[in-house]
């Protein structure tokens, strides 16, 4: 587990005038007024951009120091699990909705709903979009961001074994037939397709595509065990042909880094429509988007969602910094311009509208994507209840062995939705 902090890097440079000046003053100086904590899982690119806009509220509010400390997505929420579980948890945090209201119903994030129209303005957010933050009618969150999920195509090497690019009809039919042309096509190593089984918001959209969801709203599974039978056997059905990496290669696709598009695995990938950026930069060559393969006559299984939003601890001892910061980084104009699109289109339209005139490609390439997206949804779905968390870890360490070939298809789904209902009832 590795935890990047402003005191770590700072190490590398104590001791000289030139540490203290790239740091921009987030040390401990002995003038600050208020501390406070900030806490979020990011990737190389999301870490550059929030140590860069820590530092410049910094610049603007010499009287408030931020410790700004970051950590993979894997390790992250088990380290806010031990927080909680120790009343320590950061000032703000950063959010996701799949947590919001594990968390929001323990009580352990403060509600906002006092700020808002004072130190809080929200007033550019559409009303639906900035309900998403609600858990039992009252605003635990701010919706900082919005995305969808999406199919990411190496435009080069289809155009190179002469696959055209799927486009947003596409089906399941479809992603079997590129698997298919370029294990036929593209020489050693080459399967086409990654091996997504263990993405927990692929299952949840093969399930919505057949009418229902992951969760119901009263918090119990809303799919029966031949629906992950069925689910799983797709993928088995690729994995018989031939047409997705071996199982060390998925066991391992727990980052972007280790993505098999990235790593020239595959040509074909997931991720969310806000990794875009993160995503192209580890890639050489140019990446296409679409939304993910549609079942024949199925309904829409994708819908968007706030990618990430900002909470503020209950047991946080500097709540006024900590909502001042939030608005900051939620509302603020040159806050956007520092943050981008990493986390995804901003939810504040103010500060979305000012991106759009310097846009970049792949910024621009993830806004268009959305409006594709907007077209073709449903609606959001009921929130997962408690123990969702530890259901997706479960059903990750369980896809592996169907990777490896150590489980059945008819096993492994009886054992994931046996294992699914008691993490549910116990949580």
């Amino acid at each position: 587990m590795t935890m990047l902090t402003r005191r770590r890097l700072g190490l590398a440079l104590a001791g000289t005038a030139v540490g203290t000046s790239v740091l921009g003053g987030l040390g401990r100086p002995v003038w600050a007024d208020e501390r406070l904590r900030l806490f979020w899982w990011g990737n190389p690119d999301r870490n550059k951009r929030t140590f860069e806009v820590v530092d410049l509220y910094k610049k603007m509010h010499p009287d408030v120091t931020i410790d700004a400390e970051t950590i993979g997505w894997d390790d992250y929420w088990p380290k806010m699990a031990t927080q909680a579980a120790g009343r320590n948890l950061a000032d703000v945090i950063q959010m996701d909705y799949r947590y919001l209201f594990e968390y929001a119903r323990r009580q352990q994030l403060e509600p906002l709903d006092a700020y808002v129209g004072k130190e809080l303005d929200l007033s550019n957010f559409d009303q639906s979009f900035l309900d998403s933050g609600r858990v039992d009618g009252k605003l635990y969150a701010v919706p900082w961001t919005s995305n969808s999920t999406a199919s990411y195509f190496d435009k080069v090497r289809l155009q190179e074994l002469g696959i055209p690019d799927p486009d947003p009809t596409w089906t399941w039919d479809d992603l079997r037939e590129i698997g298919r042309a370029v294990k036929a096509k593209g020489g050693q190593n080459a399967w086409g397709i990654a091996d997504k089984g263990h993405w927990e918001p692929m299952m949840e959209f093969f399930m919505r595509q057949r009418g229902k969801a992951l969760y119901t709203e009263d918090g119990k599974l809303a799919y029966t065990q031949e629906d992950v039978a069925d689910y799983y056997g797709l993928w088995d059905s690729f994995r018989s042909e031939g047409l997705l990496p071996p199982g060390d290669v998925t066991a391992q696709d727990r980052s972007l880094q280790k993505q098999p598009i990235t790593l020239g695995y595959s040509v074909v990938d997931w991720a969310h429509s806000n990794q875009v950026v993160a995503l192209q930069a580890l890639n050489q060559h140019e990446l296409g988007m679409t939304m993910l393969p549609n079942a024949p006559d199925g309904k829409p299984g994708q819908y968007l969602k706030p990618s990430m939003l900002i909470s503020i601890s209950k047991t946080s001892g500097v709540k006024p910094a900590a909502v001042a910061f939030t608005s900051f980084l939620a509302v603020d104009p040159e806050a956007g311009k520092v943050l981008r699109v990493e986390r995804g289109v901003p939810g504040d339209k103010a500060v979305a509208k000012s991106l759009l005139a310097d846009a970049d490609p792949a910024e621009k390439k993830m806004i268009d994507y959305l409006l594709v997206v907007a077209e073709n949804v449903s609606p959001l779905p009921p929130a997962p209840p408690k123990g969702a968390g530890e259901v997706d870890k479960m059903g990750q360490r369980l896809y592996d062995q169907l990777a490896f070939k150590r489980v059945s298809v008819k096993d492994g789904a009886a054992q994931f939705y046996r294992e699914a209902q008691a993490i549910i009832r116990r949580a």
